[in-house]
């Protein structure tokens, strides 16, 4: 699974967000990232702390580190 298919399955839908916590196994403190995404003309886009979700695309592919949601809010 990549980064892309992980926030297309869990994103909410526009309007709604998520919070996932990032693990480094040599670190002893996470880091936190605020998931959107947003209607575009050539289909979904997401934002990760306000940047594209691509720029973290290294993280992802990492073996050793885990994503998890802590958060979810669903758009009213």
């Amino acid at each position: 699974m990549t980064l892309r298919e992980f926030l297309d399955k869990e994103c909410p839908k526009e309007g709604g967000c998520m919070v996932v916590e990032f693990q480094e196994v040599d670190k002893n403190h996470p880091t936190y990232f605020l998931c959107e995404r947003f209607k575009a003309a050539n289909g979904d886009i997401f934002l990760l702390n306000g940047q594209f979700y691509f720029d973290y695309e290294f993280l992802w592919e990492e073996t050793e580190r885990e994503w998890n949601i802590i958060y979810k809010r669903e758009a009213a």
